[in-house]
């Protein structure tokens, strides 16, 4: 489920060759960090090993017991490129959200106005 409100927040880690001890170790910090209900997305891309111990890892300790009722959701890309993951994770949340992908051009125009001046 996506955050629905604008108090909700969302959080990506993006991750290829770290450990799954490392990648629990960054969930945990971030679960003490965040203060608000936050959907946290995991993006394994090119690593389906990684993938699948992470998730027995998850699986044996309730990463997020939190009050916040956070999620956590664990993906896995068979490509091994991090700007390919971070497209396949945004671009569907910018077709669902447009207001987030329009560019402001008239604001991009006035400044290079004001440059050329």
């Amino acid at each position: 489920m996506l955050p629905s409100t604008p108090s909700e927040t969302a959080a990506v880690v993006i991750a290829s060759r770290e450990t799954a001890h490392t990648l629990l170790a960054t969930l945990d910090a971030l679960q003490r960090a965040i203060q608000a209900p936050t959907l946290i997305d995991v993006v394994v891309n090119g690593n389906p090993a990684l993938a699948s111990q992470l998730l027995t890892l998850l699986r044996s300790r309730q990463l997020l017991q939190r009050s916040t009722s956070s999620a956590l959701r664990l993906w896995t890309l068979a490509l091994g490129d991090k700007a390919h993951s971070m497209n396949e994770y945004l671009h569907p949340k910018l077709k669902a959200a447009p207001h987030l992908a329009r560019p402001r051009a008239g604001l991009f125009r006035r400044r290079l106005r004001a440059r050329a001046r």
